[in-house]
């Protein structure tokens, strides 16, 4: 893997195995060496873009939640269109699993890897998240918003249409 700092955005090449059917009459699957770029930027601090080629000349980009790909590196994370599991029988490899309408993909990877991507990110300076004060939440919430407690704080949710 290879990480590198464009200006204060994180890049990183992981390479993956991707596990494929088969053509045959019988189910089977190979693996499939991949390469896929990780790219993180602190105008979307939470999120990672993930930039996997195919087997034309294009590739196809997932956002990747920097908390999930977090978790995922302890125990299975995501529910629906990704997910990233640990190996139980590894504890250095895991799996992304991204699924859409037009299929589902699973890519096995060496779990340092991204622990070196995450740690590039964790070093780059980024302006701390401010959380609004209680007042300005009640003024946000007197616009129509829904006022809930995460974590010992109170933000504001949702509008109302």
């Amino acid at each position: 893997m290879s990480t590198a700092t464009d200006g204060r955005d994180v890049h990183a090449e992981l390479a993956m195995e991707a596990l494929l059917p088969c053509a045959g009459s019988e189910p089977r699957t190979h693996h499939c060496p991949i390469t896929i770029r990780l790219t993180w930027s602190p105008n979307d601090p939470l999120l990672a873009t993930a930039s996997i080629p195919t087997n034309t000349d294009r590739t196809v980009e997932w956002s990747l939640s920097i908390d999930l790909l977090t978790a995922g590196l302890d125990h299975p994370a995501g529910l629906g269109d990704v997910c990233v599991l640990p190996d139980p029988a590894d504890p250095t490899r895991a799996e992304l699993v991204l699924s859409s309408d037009t299929g589902r993909i699973c890519l096995g990877f060496a779990v340092e890897n991204l622990i070196d991507f995450l740690a590039r990110i964790d070093s780059t300076a980024t302006p701390p998240v401010v959380s609004p004060s209680r007042e300005e939440v009640d003024a946000m919430c007197a616009e129509g918003c829904y006022k809930v407690m995460r974590n010992g704080v109170w933000v504001c949710i949702r509008c109302k249409q």
